[in-house]
């Protein structure tokens, strides 16, 4: 083969090797491909025997390339010329590089043309491209098959992880939703104790075992005292409990912690000498028995703070990551719950308050109505009356006006089913009660509560007993079901 006629092998070639791959643009090449040439590329609807079919597959490249830039490096591998100069056999190996203004992607791949010449011409006859798998000595490509079931299973794996993340997810969603449901039902500050056992059903479907309780800590500082109310797990038990935290390093710990962060949370462990007293400090609060707390060498707590109060979990056992991450999922929807209980205790306390100014009126109205000192009477059964629709269970109630001489006093006072007995005189001298009201009057002070109890309570009652109108009094009273 001369020169030239190698030349122009060459130069066929590489046009249609530019145009082949969109690196030029698109120009009819007529004139270099036979009529029936034979086409095998790397996708499986590249298999042309036809000009038209190689004029409509390059065209379609060149559409599909679109503003991406074609670039690739070449390998010669062989060139095999006939004996009589007329047929030429090219293989190479061929990167192409495809860039696009968001990545870069590249085709590796193995390519071999046949050339013949006719008409004074270099023509393509045939073509072959494929893209090798990435393995060696695997003639059967079984590596490759291992290599995408892993692949495929890998995938399967994490969508199927995926979705039960998602279910569970859902799952937690719906719990929350009915810890929500509860507490946009509450009626009453005792509800919360609903809410504590909701919340402990929901961690027991999610896993949760050993679980102490649920409560909720509402903090009242001036007093130094929380309530809470609780749910206690393994007893199916409610109650609420009032607490004098100040007596207790470890509750005084935990109500610091709680008071220190409005949203944040807080866990820890009992154990040893602070389990023993926060043990003796329930058994003395007269607190709800639990046995099991008895035979504990441990418990786990966490709280999640909400200002004045918190929300907590104790479990008979060391808290774990996971549940301590599905708890503190409840702090939004319990901060609602508590909002809504504060809502309730004020809306409660301002009747109450309404309820009391209307007592007061009542009383305040007939005793300005008042003609003579007799009339103590109603307004003793009036007090009376209005003290028991307040809720306050009252054996008596009335007036004592000191008399003249200051050694006895008048009594208007009625009885425990409140009917009034008539007004009576009693010596200041003889009993210690009546002349700790005097002594208290005399200094002026406005208020004085006094509590009597066991032998001291019986020796007040066997006194007023000894005037026979309060004895016959007691008897009636005793008759019809009000114990002294």
């Amino acid at each position: 083969m001369n020169s030239q006629k190698k030349k122009l092998l060459e130069d066929n070639y590489e046009k249609i090797l530019n145009v082949g791959f969109c690196v030029i643009p698109y120009e009819d090449l007529s004139e270099i491909i036979a009529p029936n040439p034979m086409v095998f590329g790397t996708t499986k609807d590249e298999k042309v025997v036809s000009y038209e079919g190689v004029e409509a597959l390059f065209k379609s490249q060149f559409e599909q390339m679109g503003d991406m830039l074609p670039s690739f490096n070449r390998d010669r591998i062989a060139t095999r010329i006939s004996n009589d100069g007329n047929s030429a056999f090219i293989a190479e190996e061929i990167t192409l590089t495809i860039t696009s203004p968001e990545e870069v992607n590249t085709i590796f791949m193995r390519v071999s043309c046949v050339m013949e010449y006719m008409d004074s011409q270099w023509k393509f006859t045939h073509w072959h491209a494929s893209t090798p798998v990435d393995t060696e000595n695997d003639h059967w490509h079984l590596e490759e098959w291992k290599r995408e079931k892993e692949k495929l299973q890998k995938l399967v794996d994490e969508q199927t992880a995926d979705l039960k993340s998602k279910n569970r997810e859902l799952e937690i969603e719906a719990a929350l939703e009915r810890v929500r449901a509860v507490a946009m039902g509450m009626k009453k500050p005792k509800d919360m104790l609903d809410i504590c056992q909701i919340i402990s059903e929901q961690l027991q479907q999610f896993g949760a075992t050993h679980i102490r309780n649920i409560q909720t800590a509402i903090i009242d500082e001036q007093k130094g005292i929380y309530l809470c109310y609780q749910y206690f797990t393994p007893y199916d038990k409610e109650a609420v409990e009032r607490t004098e935290y100040l007596k207790s390093r470890v509750e005084h710990g935990m109500v610091r912690q709680m008071l220190a962060s409005k949203d944040g949370h807080f866990t820890g462990i009992l154990a040893g000498k602070e389990l023993e007293e926060f043990r003796e400090h329930r058994k003395t609060e007269k607190h709800f028995p639990d046995p099991l707390l008895d035979e504990a060498k441990e418990i786990s707590y966490c709280f999640l703070s909400i200002g004045h109060g918190g929300l907590g979990l104790t479990l008979y056992r060391p808290l774990d990551a996971a549940t301590l991450t599905l708890f503190q999922r409840f702090h939004q929807v319990f901060s609602l719950a508590y909002q809504r209980f504060r809502d309730i205790e004020l809306a409660q306390a301002q009747a109450r308050e309404v309820q009391i100014e209307l007592a007061l009126e009542r009383v305040r109205a007939r005793t300005m109505a008042m003609q003579d000192s007799d009339e103590l009477a109603e307004v003793s059964s009036l007090l009376f009356q209005q003290m028991e629709e307040l809720g306050v269970s009252t054996y008596s109630s009335g007036f004592t006006i000191w008399g003249e001489d200051r050694n006895h006093l008048i009594s208007w006072m009625c009885n425990a089913d409140g009917s009034m007995n008539p007004p009576f005189h009693m010596p200041l001298v003889e009993n210690t009660w009546h002349k700790e009201q005097y002594e208290s009057w005399k200094k002026g002070e406005d208020f004085l509560v006094k509590e009597l109890t066991g032998e001291e309570m019986k020796a007040h009652f066997r006194y007023l007993r000894s005037f026979p109108l309060l004895d016959e009094a007691f008897k009636t009273s005793i008759a019809a079901g009000h114990p002294m």
